[in-house]
């Protein structure tokens, strides 16, 4: 189960679109998930799997971005690791 998130952020695309990542941690620091925040926000996405630690938001590259998500895509999201 997810217990601890961090948010890493690309800045927005040329539409003003976010370019928002949470990364979900289990309770070894080993990561689960990886879920787009777009509009969303971290409070609603996390809410499920409260109480968690939240580590902070962070900048990272466009490139990181589009790769935690392509990991990711397609695949079902682990229990307790939020939405």
């Amino acid at each position: 189960m997810a217990k601890t998130v961090l948010r890493l952020n690309a800045g927005n695309d040329n539409n003003g679109n976010p370019r928002r990542v949470i990364l979900f941690f289990d309770e070894h620091g080993v990561e689960q998930y990886a879920v787009d925040e777009g509009y969303g926000n971290l409070t609603d996405i996390c809410k499920p799997i409260e109480p968690v630690t939240y580590l902070g938001t962070f900048d990272t590259t466009v490139k990181q971005y589009k790769e935690l998500l392509k990991r990711y895509e397609g695949r079902a999201m682990p229990i307790g690791c939020g939405l």
